[in-house]
């Protein structure tokens, strides 16, 4: 594609960017580095990482957009290299809620106390569990004791209301943007999850029903919002 001036990059973003007024650049790490896997293996444990097309990729779509229109999905194995390719060009991250209750390594950065001003603060993604559904997810018969402590914290903080308290706390970070997931915004289970990495099966099929989005959650997002100067 290099070899090309990125032409095929060029017409996607460009489509892409008369499509949406941003685009979110999933698996970002990968322009700055990525795993290759010989075509022959069964799975991808043996590989090694490969210098990716960094600069070279970027400054070809913002010369095509006149701009950068861009999020960078900067989650995962992320090291100094992309963070200084996603700096370079002025990206915006993210950051996930969830993963700021958990027991990850960077779940401080998670925490929406955390958010620094240029990221977009999500409670889940499209591959996390709903907030409802992740919450609950290892405490059998929902009971509050079996709950890991930062989780009993979280429930302790918002008296129980822990889905709505958890887009609260995104909506009230210093994160440019804040998004929740309309399963969020219905305080749907696990049901309603819309994938589950690693599976072939049962994903993608959740849909929001005619009439499911009710006044009672609009209200209280409009509620949140204003609260929140969102």
């Amino acid at each position: 594609m290099a070899t090309r001036d990125f032409d095929w990059w060029r017409s996607r973003m460009s489509r892409a960017a008369g499509l949406f007024d941003l685009v979110r650049f999933d698996h970002f790490r990968g322009v700055a580095g990525y795993w290759a896997v010989p075509s022959e293996n069964e799975t991808a444990v043996d590989g090694s990482w490969e210098k990716g097309p960094g600069d070279r990729l970027l400054d070809a779509i913002e010369d095509e957009l006149g701009g950068m229109p861009l999020l960078a999905e900067d989650l995962g194995v992320i090291t100094a290299d992309v963070i200084d390719l996603r700096d370079r060009f002025g990206l915006p991250g993210m950051r996930v809620a969830q993963f700021g209750f958990d027991d990850a390594p960077d779940s401080e950065l998670h925490h929406p106390e955390a958010y620094p001003e240029d990221t977009w603060g999500y409670t889940g993604t499209h591959d996390n569990d709903t907030t409802l559904g992740w919450f609950w997810e290892r405490s059998p018969g929902r009971r509050v004791d079996h709950l890991d402590t930062k989780r009993r914290i979280l429930y302790e903080d918002t008296d129980g209301d822990v889905v709505w308290g958890l887009m609260e706390m995104v909506a009230g970070s210093r994160a440019r943007t804040s998004i929740f997931p309309v399963q969020d915004l219905l305080e749907l289970g696990s049901e309603a999850r819309m994938n589950t990495p690693g599976t072939g099966s049962g994903n993608w099929e959740w849909r929001l029903l005619p009439g499911q989005l009710d006044d009672q959650a609009m209200n209280r997002l409009a509620d949140t919002t204003r609260t929140t100067d969102r």
